[in-house]
């Protein structure tokens, strides 16, 4: 993807000291449009068990702005004790890693989704493992991503080259189609 520091893309940065949360409420006062992947999970507080909101990866948090602005950013924030480092391209260390939006959007949908149920479409044709596929019926209608079998289940992995990949629940072949070209 074409990198310019004016215009507006989603950024991944990588706060210290697991504070992506704090950072995230700062960016988000300061109205750029933030993504944390979370995950309830089961934790002991105060010799209570308590079903605790907290993040997928650690340290990482994605943003949407421009370059110029999150340096800015970054600048204030380490002036008071929240220093973030912005994640590098690994083929130019010079260039951060820039996430497509639609890639993006993908990535956000198939995060924040609960427990789904396939809501059923005609049978389309022969889809296997690894083939790039759009999901054509149901909650994840519209998503792109890479057929997969993890766990022996039928689904769709949106992946972030690098960075991270999220799982749809059950997908069944037939709700599939296959893409041609570039992947978005």
């Amino acid at each position: 993807m074409t990198f310019s520091s004016t215009e507006t893309h989603w950024f991944l940065i990588s706060p210290n000291y697991r504070r992506e949360l704090k950072i995230k409420q700062h960016l988000e006062s300061k109205g750029l449009k933030c993504f944390v992947p979370m995950q309830q999970t089961l934790r002991v507080i105060a010799g209570e068990r308590r079903l605790v909101e907290v993040p997928v990866i650690s340290n990482y948090l994605f943003v949407k702005s421009n370059y110029e602005c999150l340096k800015a950013e970054k600048q204030t924030l380490k002036a008071i004790g929240m220093p973030f480092k912005f994640r590098m391209d690994t083929t130019d260390r010079s260039r951060p890693v820039v996430i497509a939006d639609k890639l993006m959007d993908n990535f956000i949908k198939v995060c924040e989704s609960r427990f789904v149920k396939y809501l059923g479409c005609d049978k389309q044709e022969n889809i296997k493992k690894g083939d790039f596929v759009e999901i054509m019926s149901g909650p994840f209608a519209g998503i792109q991503g890479y057929y997969a079998r993890p766990f022996k289940d039928k689904c769709v992995v949106v992946l972030i080259e690098n960075v991270a990949a999220a799982c749809t629940t059950y997908i069944p072949p037939s709700a599939l189609r296959l893409v041609d070209g570039a992947k978005t």
